[in-house]
């Protein structure tokens, strides 16, 4: 299956993967296939639309594998985790691993 033009741009640039980040970037199809209307984005200049073409599955891929290594890397032990979940409860843990998770979004 062919990436979509919105994973290709998140392969460029991995935070957007996070829909909350997406703000200041408009994305229009005019009949020719999907372009940047607009991009004011603090973190990231503006991809070409070369640049963009030229994303492979395995650069996807890749932005992929590396959110999950930056999670894995900064989540608790399970220990810790069970810990946590004894002192503070299921809803004390999932606020823990969310922040993680949210600071690494899947792209």
């Amino acid at each position: 299956m062919a990436l979509t033009y919105v994973e290709k741009i998140t392969a460029l640039c991995p935070d957007l993967a996070s829909p909350e980040n997406w703000e200041g970037i408009r994305i229009e199809d005019t009949g020719s296939g999907p372009k940047i209307a607009v991009w004011s984005h603090s973190k990231y200049t503006q991809p070409t639309e070369s640049a963009i073409a030229a994303v492979t599955q395995s650069d996807f891929d890749s932005a992929v594998s590396t959110y999950k290594q930056k999670r894995a890397a900064e989540y608790p032990s399970v220990v810790d985790q069970l810990d946590d979940i004894y002192h503070n409860g299921i809803d004390g843990w999932k606020a823990t691993i969310k922040s993680t998770k949210d600071k690494y979004p899947k792209p």
